[in-house]
């Protein structure tokens, strides 16, 4: 059984300082690496709240529990929405 090797990058820096790591775990068959590139760019309150959730999410599937982190007040597509839609009626006024 493999070992799976889970990486996390953020912002671009990171990303490119997991890359050999990644290339050298590849091509060996007892691990399975895995990259999680989040997107954001270094904000401290953000790494907390995405480690704490990570974490929380990452027990309760290694226990075999379901999701324990609370439903969403607004989905992704909810907002894409609400943003394009603010964006075709006027690009240049602030956000709410």
């Amino acid at each position: 059984m493999a070992v799976t090797i889970l990486c996390i990058a953020g912002a671009r820096p990171n990303f490119m300082k997991v890359a050999p790591l990644l290339r050298a775990l590849a091509g060996n068959p007892r691990f399975e690496p895995r990259l999680v590139h989040t997107g954001q760019h270094y904000d401290e309150a953000m790494n907390d709240v995405f480690f704490r959730e990570l974490g929380a999410l990452y027990s309760a599937f290694a226990a075999g529990l379901p999701n324990p982190l609370p439903e969403l007040p607004l989905q992704y597509a909810a907002a894409h929405g609400h943003i394009h839609g603010r964006m075709r009626q006027n690009p240049y006024a602030p956000s709410a």
